[in-house]
Parts: C-alpha cells; structure tokens; sequence
C-alpha cells in the first residue's frame, strides 16, 4: 500500500511528506476542511445582530476562531511547510494602525478591526494547511446548504425574503435577498458559487448546483451578479485554452485572453449606456453617481491616511458621511465602490498595499497558465478574483468577503505545486 501511495505521489509531481506528516495529514483531512470553512462563516456572520451581549460575543468570538482555526492547522500540517502572502501580513499591519486614528466609536472600530483581521487570517490559514480539492469540495457544500436554506426562506417567508434591506429612507428595486443584507450580497455569494462549479467531480450534481445558481440569481434580479457570473464561465473556458495552447508549445491562447479581455473592457466603458438600459438600469447606476462624487471629495479631504477603521461611516454625529447620506437622502454605509471605500478608510497608503495583495494573486494564476495549468485550482481561484473585481465596481465588497477571498486564494495558490506533470504526459502521448 505504501509502495503505491509513493508511485502516485512521484507520478502526480508533488513532493514526499515525511511519514509522520503523511500520517497526521491523513487523519486530518476531512472534518478540518468543514471546520475551517466554519469558522470562515463564523466570521463573515459576527457582525449580525447577537442580542444584548453583541459586543462581547463579536470582540472575544473572532479572536477564539481564529485560535481554533491555528490549533486546526497544527494538527493538519507542520508549521515549516507552510507558506505564507507577504503583502496579506502588510495590508492587515496597515488595517491595524488605521484602527488607531479610527474617528468611529471604539466598540465599532473594534468589532471591525476584529472581524477583518480574524477572517483573513483564518482563510488565509486554512488555505495553506488544508488539503485543497476537500477544501473548495467542503465550501461548495456548506454554499449548497446555504441555497437551500435561502429556498426554504423564500417559501415559508416570501414578504421578507423579497423585501428592501432596511436603511431609512432607501428606494431601491426589490429581488430576493433571504437573510442577506440586499439581493447583491446574495447575488455576490451565488457568483462565487459559480467559481466553485469546478471543484464539484460529479456532472449531475454540477447540473443541480448550477441550476439552483440560475434560480436564485434570477429571482435576486442582481444585474452585477449576473454579469460576474457569465464573466466567469467566459474566463475559466479562456484559460482553459491558452493553457492548452501552451501546452503544445503555442502563445495564441494567451495573446487571444489578453486581447478579449481588452476588447471586453473598453466594450463595456464605450458602450456602458446601452448596456445599463439593456439591464433595466438608469445610466446613474441607482444613484452611486452622486455617492461617489461626494465620497470621493471626503476621501480628498485625507488622501494619504484615510479616516480610519469605520471612520468615515461611522463617526459620531454623522461626521465628515453627513454630506454623502444628505445627498443620497438615505443612510448610506459605505462608498458602494471597493477601492474608493478602501481609499476613504485606509488612504492611498491601503490601496496600494491592497492592491498589492491582488497583483500577487493574479501574479501566481498567470504563473500557472504559463506552465499550462488549467487544473481546478487555477479556474476556481480565477472565478474568485473575476467576481470580487467586477462586483467591487458598484459595490463595498473588497473588505469582506473580498479580503478574506483573496486571502484564501493566494494560500491555496503558493502552497500547492502547479499541476504539470499531468499535461506534459498528455502531449506526450498525443505526440
């Protein structure tokens, strides 16, 4: 058994674990990946009304996962095998520091602080230690569950499953939100699922899981998710084939992405008029024109540091949002743009460092289309990166879940081989 287990492992290129290693992550795979995703949405659900004692349970809750999930990867993997994303560590140091100049009230900026830094270290974690098909397996699962659960909601409680999220004073176009916060959170999480089609072996259940995707973004009426979700399929099938192309030793499936996605940018911006009408939308995007006119001139105001953690939105007295949300004629809580929200909390100083975070994930996935690496990991984690740019355009989503996302998938990224050795052996056998 042994001697087998050792053929496959030289076969499929991946370095020998030591035996006690191979032992240890044998009997962790399995339960941790569940329980790392758990503590993923653990942290994603902390900031939802938790009663009288929310305060305590989401500022002591965060830093109690995130111990769960080392002694997790303690038991799943030897520390020194384990890499970790540089620029991930210097964004959080920054988000940290900002919570000391933060003008929001201590318990929020806290909560905050907190739920940040406990979720992207946590995935960010998990991604490294845990094995990485059960591991995206294990998040395509708890997402069908959570479908489900948005069925029965939908069913039993129609009236408040199809309602505007509650902000004073908004008038927005009603679609299904469940238990979400506005049927783009949901719209949101339903594009990831469709990232996570991939990482599910079986085509019946890649069938089902995709067509209760089709349902559900339906019936949120989310035009943004809709155009991430396509976006997807689009970039998946691309890089399946430039790393085709490379594989046989040719360029053309690269220079034929690059150039479609260049098409497809500048398409859009020139004919973004049209393709807002087509969608049932007004040119002003649902007023974020003026949203991020005004935010942009309070973000002007301290363009280096930014206001801090929470700063901007959450100053007592309406603070420096007052302009924004009198404009807006409703309680509006972020930018509804993910760099300019990054920009108003964190300055120019956190969007560089943010942006840094990205240039590494995209900087590993183009490393591997370029050895010819169209496995699973390399369209999974090119889905994610897809859906959280292009719903960062009208919405505040690099901070959670984006930052977490991304965590997650430069550590998946830089602690699992490049899957070549599978490819080379089919063009040799075709040759």
């Amino acid at each position: 058994m042994s001697t087998v287990l050792d053929r496959g492992l030289r076969r499929s290129g991946r370095p020998e674990p030591r035996a006690a290693q191979r032992r240890t992550l044998r009997s962790a795979v399995g339960w941790h990946e569940v329980a790392a995703v758990v503590v993923f949405l653990s942290s994603v659900a902390a900031p939802l009304p938790l009663g009288p004692m929310s305060f305590y349970i989401r500022t002591f809750l965060l830093p109690g996962l995130l111990v769960l999930a080392w002694l997790m990867a303690a038991d799943a993997r030897q520390f020194g095998s384990v890499r970790i994303d540089p620029t991930v560590l210097l964004f959080l140091a920054w988000l940290a520091m900002a919570f000391t100049w933060s003008r929001a009230p201590q318990e929020v900026a806290t909560q905050t602080t907190m739920l940040l830094v406990a979720m992207t270290l946590s995935t960010h974690l998990g991604g490294a230690v845990f094995d990485q098909e059960r591991l995206l397996r294990a998040l395509a699962f708890l997402l069908a569950v959570v479908m489900a659960a948005v069925a029965f909601h939908t069913v039993t409680r129609p009236g408040v499953a199809f309602s505007v999220h509650n902000e004073p004073g908004f008038d927005g176009t009603i679609g299904l939100r469940s238990f979400f916060y506005h049927k783009n959170s949901l719209g949101m999480t339903l594009a990831l699922g469709v990232a996570l089609l991939p990482a599910i072996r079986s085509r019946v259940l890649q069938l089902g899981f995709g067509a209760g995707i089709v349902v559900l973004l339906s019936l949120s009426t989310s035009s943004t998710a809709w155009v991430a979700s396509v976006a997807v399929l689009v970039v998946t099938t691309l890089i399946g084939r430039a790393a085709a192309a490379r594989r046989s030793g040719s360029r053309g499936g690269l220079y034929l992405l690059a150039n479609l996605a260049i098409v497809l940018v500048v398409g859009l911006f020139v004919a973004r008029n049209v393709v807002l009408q087509l969608l049932g939308r007004d040119p002003s995007i649902t007023g974020r024109d003026a949203i991020w006119r005004y935010s942009w001139r309070g973000a002007m105001e301290r363009p280096w540091l930014g206001y801090g953690v929470e700063g901007f939105w959450a100053a007592e007295g309406g603070g420096p949002a007052y302009v924004v949300r009198r404009v807006a004629r409703f309680e509006v809580p972020t930018a509804h743009q993910g760099l300019l929200d990054i920009m108003i909390d964190y300055g120019l100083v956190g969007v560089v460092l943010y942006l840094a975070v990205v240039a590494m994930v995209v900087a590993l996935l183009w490393r591997r289309i370029l050895a010819g690496d169209a496995g699973v990991l390399t369209r999974v984690t090119a889905g994610f990166l897809t859906v959280i740019a292009l719903v960062s355009l009208t919405e505040s989503n690099l901070q959670a879940p984006g930052l977490a996302v991304l965590a997650l998938s430069s550590a998946l990224l830089m602690n699992n081989p490049v899957a070549t050795s599978v490819a080379t052996a089919s063009v040799g056998g075709r040759r």
